[in-house]
């Protein structure tokens, strides 16, 4: 049974952090006697100025690790930057990283559900432009392979099967988003494999990472960058042609 009295707390931090108000609603109270996530009470996220719903549909929730990961990345890009959002899910990265640079964005997911999501979190926050593109599709399948991209970034599955997660992430979310086969390694090796062909001359990948994809990534004879995150685990990975 979850600690009612210490998930009440992390429900006010996260009401502060959004400069919400700080009562609890007996329905709030129904739900923090669940394993249900904070973000999923609250309903939504937020990353500077854009709000992304999280409702119970199983799309994966963004974590704070992954504002590291869009980050590092403005630094590389411009408002002509061509940008692939790969695994995409809620849109946290790509529609962020549109809004900050307002440069082209393609998002790809292969679940209707994370498409569907994506198309609610950019009605929600008004981004709509010809520069956005949103694809369904298994990796780069139905992607065009004339279109060339500066960058290529994702924050794809990367469990491995054999770890055990809380109830409160097992119950609440879908674990095709969570979970990857080869070690946690599977969606990395088909990306960096595959996307070699979707990047410009001078392109670089970004992706998420956890330490239990390090060795992986430390035995790629490629130039690598490896970034820890605020908590000090390894996180980010930085690939450059």
């Amino acid at each position: 049974m979850p600690d009612f009295n210490s998930r009440k707390e992390a429900l006010l931090r996260e009401k502060i952090r959004y400069n919400m108000e700080l009562t609890i609603t007996p329905e709030e109270k129904e739900k923090l006697k669940t394993s249900m996530p904070i973000q999923q009470i609250i309903g939504f996220v937020q990353m500077d100025n854009l709000k992304f719903i999280i409702s119970d549909d199983k799309v994966l929730i963004p974590r704070y690790e992954t504002e590291e990961v869009i980050n590092s990345a403005l630094d590389f890009l411009d408002s002509n930057s061509v940008v692939l959002d790969m695994c995409s899910g809620s849109g946290f990265i790509g529609l962020t990283i549109f809004d900050k640079k307002k440069c082209f964005v393609t998002m790809v997911d292969n679940d209707p559900n994370a498409i569907s999501k994506i198309k609610l979190n950019q009605k929600v926050n008004n981004i709509y432009s010809n520069k956005i593109e949103i694809i369904e599709s298994d990796l780069f399948k139905n992607l065009d392979v004339n279109k060339k991209y500066d960058l290529i970034i994702s924050n794809p599955p990367y469990i491995p099967k054999n770890v055990l997660l809380d109830e409160s992430v097992t119950l609440w979310e879908n674990e095709n988003a969570l979970f990857a086969e080869d070690e946690g390694n599977y969606f990395y090796k088909r990306i960096i494999e595959d996307g070699k062909k979707f990047l410009k001359k001078n392109g670089i990948m970004i992706f998420e990472i956890s330490p239990w994809n390090l060795t992986f990534f430390k035995n790629l004879k490629m130039n690598i960058e490896v970034i820890k995150d605020i908590n000090n685990k390894e996180r980010i990975v930085i690939i450059k042609q």
